[in-house]
């Protein structure tokens, strides 16, 4: 899809998540070739996903200062993030950790 400066809605490509700024030259946009955006295709095609995880799902931390509890998914936050409940001090707490962070017990 290619967007025209004065005439398309940027507002929602820079409002994306993840998305700090355009890459631009001065105040124009820098275009980027056709070849590249397929590069980029192919590469996303190639890499598999992970199969989601459901909320109660068991879960073991294995990095990070949790590293080697056990914890339960409650739910994504973000593609990268995930928020689960490990028991400290004989109390639920809920915490935030990178998704790389857990792997599901088996």
């Amino acid at each position: 899809m290619r967007l025209q400066r004065w005439v398309d809605n940027w507002y929602p490509l820079r409002s994306t998540r993840g998305v700090a700024r355009l890459v631009s030259f001065g105040a124009e946009p820098a275009p980027v070739p056709d070849a590249l955006i397929e590069q980029l295709r192919c590469r996303i095609g190639q890499i598999p996903s992970p199969p989601a995880l459901c909320p109660g799902e068991a879960v073991v931390i294995e990095d990070g200062p949790f590293r080697g509890l056990d914890a339960i998914f409650q739910a994504y936050d973000g593609e990268q993030r995930v928020l689960l409940l490990i028991e400290l001090l004989r109390r639920q707490v809920r915490v935030k950790l990178p998704l790389g962070d857990i792997r599901r017990v088996a």
